[in-house]
């Protein structure tokens, strides 16, 4: 299984979740998830471009959206989970 991680943007935590879970399993996947565990396909992808932009064109029009809350334990459960039933359903697809 290769495994692709942006290093530059992914917290140390989120890195050692997915080596931890996906170093004995070798599968041939593609599995899309953010560092909060949000799981990216594509019928969901294209509607979080367009969120994404639309968010940049207000920021670029200096309207203050806020920001991302912060990084949790809570986030990190759901990435475990996230990684957990998708590699569970790309092994048993397998």
């Amino acid at each position: 299984m290769k495994l692709w991680i942006d290093a530059d943007a992914a917290p140390r935590d989120v890195k050692e979740i997915v080596f931890r879970a996906a170093n004995p399993l070798e599968l041939e996947a593609v599995l899309v998830i953010d560092h909060r565990g949000k799981e990216y396909t594509t019928e969901n992808v294209g509607e979080e471009l367009s969120i994404q932009d639309f968010m940049d064109e207000l920021r670029s029009s200096g309207v203050g959206t806020g920001g991302p809350s912060a990084y949790s334990d809570h986030c990190k459960r759901m990435l475990a989970s996230t990684l957990d039933r998708g590699l569970t359903r790309e092994w048993r697809s397998a």
